[in-house]
């Protein structure tokens, strides 16, 4: 399957809004996933076997792209695009809108957002500096350049505030007040 074949078969599944269609086009999830990834159990090096790298990149599939030192435990992924269109969706982030997004992982979702609202618009928050720096690499060779942070994203980033929208990536447990303090009134937080 390709990038395309997909992004077909989500908006014909309803999944992907047609306003969102031509951004998912233009900002392919291989652009955004390392290496080396983790599908059904399996490491597959893209050096090693491009072909099975492509496919699972171009599938509608989570992709484990880190995992905590000494476990099995995803610490970080791509997320399976079916939810992504879904999320983005429900988001109803439209141009002009500021967006936080907390947990930027591979920075894939922030390039949607950055494509759909400005780099000026958007600001994006990772925990992990490693993963910072890398999202922060591939989003510049997209031409999207969103403000990105390595930090606690539960603290939000006050100096963006306020926000029409915020999209949490990361999991959670609770909502921290600081991100509803940083919402417009009447904006939108969506949580996983």
């Amino acid at each position: 399957m390709t990038w395309d074949r997909l992004t077909d078969a989500l908006r014909e599944s309803g999944a992907l809004s047609a306003d969102w269609e031509q951004i998912f086009r233009s900002t392919p999830r291989d652009r955004f996933t390392p290496d080396r990834i983790r599908v059904d159990g399996e490491w597959i090096e893209r050096t090693e076997h491009p072909d099975r790298w492509a496919e699972a990149v171009a599938s509608d599939q989570p992709l484990v792209t880190q995992i905590y030192d000494g476990t099995t435990t995803p610490s970080s992924s791509s997320s399976m695009p079916t939810v992504v269109a879904k999320m983005l969706r429900h988001l109803d982030a439209a141009p002009g809108m500021r967006a936080l997004e907390i947990g930027t992982g591979t920075g894939w979702t922030a390039g949607l957002l950055t494509g759909r609202l400005g780099a000026e618009n958007v600001v994006t928050i990772e925990a992990d500096p490693g993963l910072a720096i890398d999202a922060r690499a591939q989003l510049a060779t997209m031409g999207r350049t969103p403000t990105e942070l390595a930090a606690d994203g539960m603290l939000g980033h006050s100096a963006g505030a306020p926000y029409d929208r915020v999209h949490l990536t990361a999991a959670v447990q609770r909502l921290p007040a600081t991100l509803i303090e940083q919402t417009k009134p009447g904006g939108v937080i969506l949580v996983p």
